[in-house]
């Protein structure tokens, strides 16, 4: 599997938190039931950002959005803070922007685990 290239982020990536989907029901006597819907959820890494890339970093990193085709293939992402590596997808569009003649942002990254 491909791994994210090896580019800085702005932010650390902190603990993820898992995406529980829960299931409500309430009662007439005011008691309320909750269930979990499933017994697996996918975590969430990020928001997170690329600031003042160089044009060849921009390159890099737009190059493997493409061979991914955008959220569609998973790879590998290794956590910088704890060196663990995760399966995961991209999860929305991200936004590039130039910041000056020469450096790019990449903002809105979000990664899905692929389970």
């Amino acid at each position: 599997m491909a791994s994210y290239p090896s580019l800085l982020f702005e932010f650390p990536f902190g603990e993820p938190v898992k995406q529980w989907q829960t299931i409500r029901t309430e009662f007439e006597q005011g008691y309320v039931q909750t269930r979990a819907k499933n017994t697996a959820a996918p975590r969430l890494y990020g928001p997170n950002a690329h600031r003042s890339l160089t044009s060849a970093n921009l390159t890099t990193w737009l190059d493997f959005w493409d061979a991914r085709k955008g959220e569609a293939e998973a790879f590998d992402l290794t956590d910088p803070r704890t060196g663990n590596t995760y399966s995961v997808r991209f999860k929305g569009q991200p936004k590039v922007t130039r910041t000056g003649p020469q450096t790019w942002d990449i903002e809105g990254l979000v990664f899905e685990e692929a389970l």
